[in-house]
């Protein structure tokens, strides 16, 4: 598996794109961290919105951005064609999963929760991606064999 670097056409800038990933975009939860993926280009890009509400130090955001951006990375080429956003949840399940996080990210054992978390949401983004990019014929359905 190679492992592609992360150079600016792999980040997410623009806020056209965040906001068509955040109102049509497939959501996946894993714990704090939310997943939202959608179809694009040949490349795959990663963006990331951590909001200081959740977060109040910039470490631990910074920190959950890194830890977010390496999982990313390391999919490599499992990844293209698909852009993703990695937010952490909102709602009432996840509430208090996002309020330990400043905690968790304090001790060496909450950084590998957190970590796990990331990589368990974007483990379900990549296997979503992968069956959602076998090919189709012109009636937009599932080529055979």
């Amino acid at each position: 598996m190679s492992v592609t670097p992360l150079g600016p056409r792999r980040r997410l800038t623009d806020s056209a794109v965040f906001q068509t990933l955040l109102r049509q975009g497939r959501r996946l939860v894993a714990g704090p961290i939310t997943v939202r993926l959608l179809n694009a280009g040949p490349v795959g890009r990663i963006g990331l919105s951590i909001a200081k509400r959740h977060l109040k130090k910039a470490t631990d955001r910074n920190a959950v951005k890194r830890m977010a951006r390496e999982a990313y990375r390391l999919r490599g080429q499992a990844m293209n064609g698909v852009d993703v956003l990695i937010l952490l949840s909102e709602g009432a399940k996840a509430r208090d999963a996002v309020r330990q996080l400043p905690a968790e990210l304090k001790v060496k054992s909450g950084r590998r929760r957190v970590r796990s978390a990331i990589e368990a949401g974007l483990d379900q983004a990549e296997a979503a991606a992968q069956s959602s990019q076998s090919p189709r014929d012109r009636t937009g359905q599932r080529a055979a064999g």
